[in-house]
C-alpha cells in the first residue's frame, strides 16, 4: 500500500505576484482597488449628471451705440431707407413726424431671442420724455448673434438735448441683462 509522504518544508512553487499577495501587503491591495472602485464609480456619476443636466449657457449682451446719429429724419423716410424695420402701420400724420436715426450694435450670446427696448430721455435732467404710443420703442432680436440695428425716435418736445437708454431683456427673467445710454443730441 502506499505510505503517505511527509509533507514537505517548502512551500508550494508560486509565482512572484501570487507570493507577494500572500504577504501582509494584500491587504492594502484590495482596500486600494476598492477605493479605486469607489472613486471610478463617483466620478461616472458626476460625468453622467454632467450629461443629463448641463449647465446653462452663460447669457450675455453687449449694446454698442454708435457716437453719430442721423438728425432730422421723418418716420417715412426711416420706413422708406429700412423697410420691415418697424411693424404696423402709421397715419400720413405720424410718417411727417421729425426723429433721429440712433444706430446701435448689439451681441447677445446665450438666449434664444431676446427683446431690445429704447427710451427717451431729457439730455440734461436724465429723465424720460412722454412718448406718442404710436411711436416703435422695441425690437425683437434672435439669439446669439451679432448685428448693427438702426432705431428711430422722434425729436423730444422738451429741453434741449435728449438720448435714448438701450436696454436688452430675455424671456424669463425680470433684470435686464444689458443696459447703455446712446449719444446725447441737440434739439432744434
Amino acid at each position: 500500500m502506499a505510505t503517505d509522504a511527509p509533507p514537505s518544508k517548502d512551500p508550494p512553487h508560486t509565482g512572484f505576484i501570487q507570493q507577494r499577495l500572500q504577504t501582509p501587503t494584500r491587504k492594502v491591495v484590495v482596500v486600494a482597488a476598492g477605493i479605486g472602485s469607489v472613486v471610478g464609480a463617483f466620478v461616472g456619476v458626476i460625468h453622467l449628471v454632467g450629461i443629463l443636466f448641463p449647465p446653462a449657457k452663460p447669457l450675455t449682451a453687449t449694446i454698442s451705440p454708435l457716437a453719430r446719429p442721423l438728425l432730422n429724419q421723418t418716420l417715412g423716410d426711416f420706413l422708406g431707407s429700412h423697410p420691415g424695420a418697424v411693424p404696423g402701420t402709421f397715419t400720413a400724420k405720424q410718417r411727417q413726424t421729425n426723429g433721429d436715426v440712433f444706430t446701435v450694435r448689439l451681441e447677445l450670446k446665450g438666449a434664444e431671442r431676446a427683446l431690445l427696448t429704447w427710451s427717451e430721455l431729457d439730455g440734461n435732467t436724465k429723465q424720460p420724455v412722454p412718448v406718442a404710443p404710436w411711436v416703435p420703442t422695441q425690437a425683437t432680436i434672435g439669439g446669439n448673434q451679432q448685428l448693427t440695428r438702426d432705431v428711430w425716435a422722434p425729436i423730444a418736445l422738451v429741453g434741449d438735448s435728449m438720448f435714448l437708454r438701450f436696454t436688452v431683456t430675455v424671456p424669463g427673467r425680470t433684470d435686464p441683462i444689458a443696459v447703455e445710454d446712446g449719444p446725447i443730441v441737440p434739439i432744434g
